[in-house]
């Protein structure tokens, strides 16, 4: 046999840590993985008897490897019939949405990072749609707590977005993420940025106006980088009636 359910049935005996084949063929080496799955949970072998099949009766489908219970259909002990549906699964995140904020005012590659791993988001990114990347959420502690409270989840995490679910609901849930290639960035005084527009404003020094690009503006403190190659050591904290910087 060969196709997309052999290629299925060897992945997921690969997982489960047996030896079959990496290929879309059922092989004596599925039918060998297979056997010792069945022997070890005291479910029936394939054999020449059965023609090597495996019957509807004795597999579930999944929609993913992994997933989230809401509720049961069926009760502990009771028999079920082929094609009855066991359980109903939590709604699967079909793409994640990032919504422009402060951290994205600054254009450029990023790094995301979801538990310990990390993913690539190109800077002109709206929605990412990548399966792996999906799973983690999935599986990441924000998502579950996002999930259980109906609300958005609020950390210092540095990114967030809205996750749409297959049922077409959403979740709002935050990350950490980076800059792909950092930058040189100054703290100051929200008061010091003057002239302010979109992420542009102006800073202050020994009484010369600087343009100077704002990043970021959280927590009481502003982000800026430099326009200009320009080097000082101090602002003023709330100039007044500065002059024009551009």
């Amino acid at each position: 046999m060969k196709g997309a359910d052999a290629w299925a049935l060897n992945q997921a005996l690969r997982n489960l840590g047996y030896a079959a084949p990496d290929s879309d063929t059922m092989t004596w080496d599925t039918i060998t993985a297979y056997n010792a799955l069945a022997d070890s949970v005291g479910a029936k072998r394939l054999t020449v008897e059965s023609q090597w099949t495996i019957g509807p009766g004795t597999f579930m489908w999944l929609p993913a490897d992994s997933l989230t219970v809401d509720s049961c259909s069926i009760a502990v002990g009771q028999q079920t019939t082929i094609g009855q549906a066991v359980f109903v699964s939590a709604a699967v995140p079909v793409k994640a949405t990032l919504p422009v904020n402060d951290a994205q005012r600054l254009a450029g590659d990023r790094i995301l990072t979801i538990g310990d791993t990390a993913f690539d988001v190109p800077a002109d990114a709206a929605e990412l749609t990548d399966s792996a990347l999906l799973a983690a959420v999935m599986s990441s502690s924000e998502y579950r707590l996002a999930t259980l409270s109906g609300n958005a989840v609020t950390s210092s995490a540095n990114g967030s977005g809205t996750l749409s679910e297959g049922g077409g609901g959403t979740v709002n849930v935050s990350y950490r993420w980076k800059l792909k290639q950092p930058i040189d960035v100054i703290t100051v005084p929200p008061s010091s940025v003057v002239r302010a527009s979109g992420n542009e404003g102006c800073v202050v020094s020994s009484g010369k106006s600087v343009p100077v690009a704002i990043v970021s503006s959280q927590l009481g403190k502003t982000m800026v980088r430099f326009e200009q190659n320009v080097s000082i050591d101090n602002v003023e904290i709330k100039p007044t009636n500065p002059n024009p910087c551009r």
